[in-house]
Formats: C-alpha cells, sequence, structure tokens
C-alpha cells in the first residue's frame, strides 16, 4: 500500500471498522511503534513526524488526555502540513462546536455509522470530495465593508429595533465569521424593514444594515459560500453541518454556531440549496 492514513480513534471498536474500511481504499493505517492504535494528541504527533508520506488524517473529536482532535487538526493546520484531515464523532458538544466554528477552515465531518459497509460508502464520497482541496488553502480573511449598526449581545432580542438616535458607521466584517444572515420575520429576528442582520458565527456580534438580503447578493457583497434558504435567511455554507433532527420541519438543517443553530429550507430554495452545498 502507497497511501498512509493517520487514524486516531480511542474506541477500539470503531477503530478496526475504520481500519477495515482504509484499507479497503488503498491505505496503510498508521499505530503506534506498539503496533497499537492511537488514541490521543501526544501519540498521533509522534506518529506523524515518524512516518513520511502520510496524505489523510481522520480524527475522532474525543480523545484520551487533555488535548481533542480539534487540537490535534489546528496543529496540522498550524505547521502548515499538507494533510486532508476528517473529523468523525458520535455526538458534539456545543463547546467543540464553538471550537470548530474558530478554526476558520472547512473540515468534513462525518458521525460515526453503524457498520462498516456504511463507513465504506462515507469514506469513498468524502475521498473523491478531499482530493480535490485541501482545506488548508480554504482559509478566507476577506472582508465586507458596510454602512451598519452594531448591536450588542444583550440587545440581540427578537424583535430588533434601530438605535434611538443612533448613527451607523462603516465597518470592515469578516465575511467568514458571518454564519448567517437575517431579514424581515425570520426564524430568531424580527428585523427592521429594508434592513438585514448579519450575524457573526459565535452568535455575540451582530450588525445591523441597511440592504436587503437581494441587495446583498445582487451586488456581490456576498460569495460563493453563501447561499439563501428562505426569503428572510442567508447562511454560509462554510458552518453547514447537514440536516438537524427536527420532526416538526419539512427540511432542517444545522449550523455548526457557539450554539448550534436550526433552520429550515424552503421548498422554493431547496433545489439551488442543495446543489450549492454539494459542490462546496
Amino acid at each position: 500500500m502507497g497511501k498512509k492514513a493517520l487514524l486516531v480513534e480511542n474506541n477500539l471498536l470503531h477503530f478496526e471498522v475504520y481500519e477495515n474500511a482504509l484499507n479497503q481504499l488503498g491505505y496503510e493505517v498508521i499505530t503506534t511503534s506498539d503496533n497499537l492504535p492511537i488514541t490521543s494528541f501526544d501519540e498521533a504527533v509522534t506518529a506523524f513526524k515518524a512516518n513520511s508520506n502520510i496524505e489523510l488524517a481522520i480524527i475522532d473529536i474525543r480523545l484520551n488526555g487533555e488535548k481533542n482532535g480539534i487540537d490535534l487538526a489546528s496543529y496540522f493546520i498550524d505547521n502548515h502540513y499538507n494533510i486532508y484531515i476528517l473529523f468523525t464523532t458520535e455526538f458534539i458538544t456545543d463547546e467543540a462546536a464553538t471550537q470548530i466554528a474558530f478554526l476558520n477552515t472547512q473540515i468534513p465531518m462525518i458521525y460515526k455509522p453503524r457498520g462498516a459497509a456504511e463507513l465504506q460508502a462515507a469514506l469513498f464520497t468524502i475521498k473523491s470530495n478531499v482530493t480535490l482541496r485541501n482545506p488548508r488553502f480554504e482559509i478566507k480573511f476577506d472582508t465586507i465593508e458596510l454602512p451598519v449598526y452594531e448591536v450588542p449581545k444583550h440587545k440581540l432580542v427578537r424583535k430588533l429595533e434601530l438605535p434611538n438616535g443612533g448613527k451607523s458607521y462603516k465597518r470592515k466584517i469578516n465575511k467568514s465569521k458571518i454564519a448567517f444572515i437575517a431579514a424581515g420575520n425570520g426564524v430568531d429576528y424580527d428585523v427592521p424593514k429594508n434592513y438585514s442582520l448579519i450575524v457573526n458565527v459565535d452568535l455575540e456580534h451582530a450588525y445591523l444594515t441597511r440592504n436587503s438580503l437581494q441587495e446583498l447578493l445582487n451586488q456581490n457583497i456576498l460569495d460563493e459560500r453563501f447561499v439563501r434558504i428562505s426569503n428572510n435567511i442567508c447562511i454560509n455554507l462554510k458552518y453547514h453541518m447537514g440536516e438537524a433532527e427536527r420532526s416538526d420541519l419539512k427540511n432542517p438543517i444545522l449550523l455548526n454556531c457557539a450554539q448550534r443553530k436550526v433552520f429550515e429550507v424552503s421548498s422554493e430554495y431547496k433545489t439551488e440549496f442543495l446543489k450549492r452545498a454539494k459542490m462546496y
């Protein structure tokens, strides 16, 4: 086998399932010097440095030791290692979701399947996608500059009003930090007419701008990362995590913010949303 994969997983049963699927995909799975599964940050770093030509790292978010899988991904990214990264998890806590959001990098994630066949199918899909781009090169620090009213966290309530006598000011906003934009009577906020609410991924910084969603899209202020999912909501695909479990909604999706947010994709925008989400 010419290709090498770093598999970091602290559950032995899951490790064996992943190892088998990776072998079928033509990967040699790296282990510790004692030929044991890699289960911690330190073991992973040691194994990575001891082996050349590792092109793929499959990392469980929960690991043994003080550091988790997100810390390991940060290590690879910060050190500019040319390696493809995939997160796996059984569930994700709000704390982990926040940590992932601040990686500023789009890293694919799969929830652990129940059987080897399901896992293998997921790996084939991810392999075909991940070979087209390295997450390292998806970091974007570009900004937009708009006249805005800043909305403090303690005023980020259901019904928003313009500051009494307040003045807007021009501000540069990092587009990669924008989680979603709401307009009109949206899911969480009732935005003043002809305004849009730009909400950062930390859910602590938000800005009212006198631009409708359509104006923001038509004037190319936003880019290919942003897609409209309803008349009132536009999301950043960087934080899209897939379908959400909400029986009361027809097409619920999960957004990976400081607190996970659930939105509904309207039937009018569903086709375009699915097309864009698949391409991103």
